[in-house]
């Protein structure tokens, strides 16, 4: 029974490491959303209309949509941390480019190289929280409860009151 407790309990690394991914999932779900409440100054910035800006939203979620999988599949077949790191890498550069985009068509494809990205991001997250913590942790149905899901059931409301709250 001991060495069961011994076996459940997180070592420092897999601590670090569960709070390091749950707040890699809040960021790119932040990412994802906060551009809900900064759409009129985004249209007014751009000279574009409300609805041509609304589809920042949904060419990400497109893209999403569509681009995860395929990428995900593609990139299967190399070791997750060094793909990881790329990836958080284009992901920083692609919200770099969108921040500073000056045109819809630039702020469209950078929204959308993030969104394929932040999929592929996702998924690696949970594959290696699923991989580090101890197996006493998992269910009866091989699901851990302490993969980081927190970061994206949070990204939800969250991103959009801190848009409108920027941007006032």
């Amino acid at each position: 029974m001991a060495a069961r407790a011994q076996e459940d309990l997180l070592n420092t690394k897999q601590k670090i490491l569960a709070f390091t991914l749950t707040l890699l999932t809040f960021v790119m779900g932040t990412s994802e959303f906060v551009i809900v409440g900064l759409l009129t100054e985004v249209s007014s910035d751009l000279n574009i209309t409300l609805a041509t800006a609304g589809t920042l939203i949904s060419g990400f979620a497109i893209a999403y949509a569509i681009g995860t999988p395929l990428l995900t599949a593609y990139v299967s077949r190399f070791l997750k941390y060094p793909l990881m790191l790329l990836f958080i890498s284009i992901f920083i550069i692609g919200n770099v480019i969108s921040a500073l985009s000056g045109t819809y068509e630039l702020l469209i494809v950078s929204r959308i190289i993030t969104a394929v990205v932040s999929g592929v991001l996702i998924s690696l997250s949970m594959s290696i929280a699923s991989d580090t913590m101890p197996v006493g942790s998992k269910r009866r149905n091989g699901e851990n409860p302490r993969i980081p899901r927190f970061g994206i059931i949070r990204d939800i409301d969250t991103p959009r009151a801190a848009g409108c709250f920027l941007c006032r």
